[in-house]
């Protein structure tokens, strides 16, 4: 299996799994890894690293599948746009004013999508 290969599967596993945490919003397991710490020692799964743009893809990824963290991950400048493409077709608190936040600030003169 060639590398891009097994990254297009990679992806696809997480957004499968975005998309099937999106139908319990109170899952059990958040995933974390308890001795785990986020940037700067936040802890691993919150709304300072999901936020952070030294936050891997990866860890981002695992996060969405939380659905209260889904808004901070589109807040995140480093966030890809094919995961921030999926938090929005799967939803969460807060998820469509973040989106309006985003869409508004990449409108917005002087923005780095003007230039």
């Amino acid at each position: 299996m060639s590398r891009r290969e097994h990254d297009g599967w990679k992806q696809h596993r997480n957004v499968a799994r975005l998309h099937d945490s999106s139908i319990d919003d109170e899952a059990s397991d958040d995933g974390a890894d308890a001795d785990s710490q986020g940037p700067d020692g936040a802890p691993p799964d919150s709304p300072v690293t999901a936020s952070d743009p030294r936050t891997s893809v990866d860890d981002l990824w695992r996060m969405a599948e939380q659905p209260r963290l889904r808004a901070w991950i589109v807040a995140n400048t480093s966030a890809p746009a094919d995961l921030i493409n999926e938090i929005a077709r799967v939803g969460g608190p807060g998820v469509h004013h973040a989106l309006a936040v985003l869409r508004e600030s990449l409108a917005a003169p002087g923005s780095a999508a003007q230039e």
